[in-house]
């Protein structure tokens, strides 16, 4: 999954937001439409603040349907898919949001990790490139540029953006976790570990960094190193719960020990129990123990939540249904499988235009 800051707006009631420019009394189906509108959000609001943001979501696509043109709708309802890595979903909303609000760097935010969501590389720079044009300070922003430009195999522009994110604050140990997890995702393991050294070097206890260097590790093939650090980071802050699916899924699969890695997702779920990945990643545990029952419920549990790897989820749970002889449910399953290929390769297709057009 990619990062990003969230910001959950406070609504007015959606009858004060609309242009007061003929001063008419609503009919009393405008009135209704209103005060169901107004409980939908208020509804989503609380769903939100409680991480349950598919149900969220729903609500939010109902006020949406009635009130396209107000921005804190449209705002609301697009940053929630965006959380939820729908990323495709998400644009039309935050475009939206932003063209009535250009100032607004948190809606524009959001527009520009969910561009790059969906591989539309150069148009989600452009917009990253305005958040940090109004929040020079925002690393996060320039995390996503830098790796976007890694992605269109531009490494100097890429480079550009690790010495800005340097520059921002060269004694910030966060920085230099940003900056090696680039390198990471670019696989330069020697660039990476050196920057995440730099981190630890300045703080010795931010588990963000033990966490960034187990990953390092771990990609490098020094798995008893990453293990370590992952359970370094475990050790600061033993319920966050992406640390707790680095390790369990470090002992899946990395060590193909399904039964172990377990207590992490287990333990990931106690801590977010609206996490696809979670649920996903425990469903597999159980499909790998032939524990059919139980992976059924998880992965179902996790086609509702709609992780970001969904073409895997209904993989697995096709695949679970067809060992458990539901052939009918597993028929659907890689029906959507195929759905969700046919949409992956149209989007890398696009993907390789960008990178052609960069090139030429």
């Amino acid at each position: 999954m990619f990062v990003c800051l969230l910001m959950l707006v406070v609504f007015t009631p959606l009858g004060a937001t609309q242009p007061p420019r003929q001063r008419h009394k609503p009919t009393p189906q405008q009135e209704a439409e209103l005060r169901q509108a107004q409980g939908w959000l208020d509804e989503g609001i609380r769903q939100f603040s409680q991480g349950k943001l598919v149900e969220a979501a729903e609500n939010f696509k109902k006020v949406y349907a009635l009130f396209p043109d107000n921005p804190d709708v449209a705002f609301n309802y697009g940053m929630t898919l965006e959380t939820l890595s729908q990323f495709q979903e998400a644009i039309p909303p935050l475009e939206r949001a932003v063209q009535a609000r250009p100032g607004d760097t948190t809606a524009r935010m959001d527009l520009g990790v969910s561009y790059l969501g969906v591989h539309r590389l150069r148009k989600g720079i452009e917009e990253l490139k305005k958040v940090v044009a109004s929040e020079p300070q925002n690393i996060v922003a320039m995390f996503q540029i830098a790796l976007a430009y890694h992605q269109l195999k531009d490494n100097a522009d890429a480079d550009t953006w690790v010495r800005r994110m340097v520059q921002r604050d060269p004694t910030s140990a966060l920085t230099y976790v940003y900056v090696a997890r680039v390198f990471r995702y670019a696989g330069e393991c020697t660039k990476a570990e050196k920057n995440i050294a730099q981190a630890i070097a300045l703080d010795p206890k931010l588990p963000e960094a033990y966490f960034e260097r187990g990953l390092v590790e771990i990609g490098c093939s020094h798995n008893e190193a990453g293990k370590a650090s992952l359970e370094r980071a475990l050790a600061l802050s033993p319920e966050m719960p992406k640390y707790n699916l680095a390790m369990g899924e470090f002992y899946m699969g990395t060590l193909h020990e399904a039964e172990a890695g377990i207590p992490y997702f287990t333990r990931a779920i106690r801590s977010d129990p609206e996490s696809g990945e979670a649920y996903l990643d425990l469903g597999e545990a159980y499909f790998r123990l032939h524990e059919l029952p139980l992976a059924e419920q998880a992965l179902r549990h996790a086609a509702e939540l709609k992780p970001h790897q969904a073409r895997r989820c209904h993989y697995l749970l096709g695949m679970t249904y067809e060992r458990e002889g539901k052939i009918a449910e597993a028929k659907k399953e890689f029906a959507i499988v195929q759905k969700l290929a046919a949409q992956q390769e149209k989007a890398t297709t696009a993907t390789t235009h960008q990178l052609a057009h960069a090139h030429n």
